[in-house]
């Protein structure tokens, strides 16, 4: 299954696999990625609390990162 949304990203769907290309803004693929976790967390009874660690753990090693290529 092909789906175009307003003519520059592709959704495809092959079974449980879904695969998105196309023209996507860091803002786009952001706000995709977030929507897709929180649905996969809902689903499978992961508590979003869980979600929120794990992004806060994720953003703090990415600011050190960020810090350290700085010096």
């Amino acid at each position: 299954m092909n789906k175009e949304v307003n003519g520059c990203v592709v959704f495809e769907k092959q079974g449980n696999d879904l695969s998105v290309s196309g023209n996507l803004s860091v803002a786009d693929a952001l706000t995709l990625s977030i929507v897709c976790i929180v649905s996969l967390a809902k689903t499978s009874g992961i508590s979003l609390a869980c979600i929120h660690q794990t992004v806060d753990q994720i953003d703090q090693h990415l600011e050190l990162e960020e810090c350290e290529q700085e010096w």
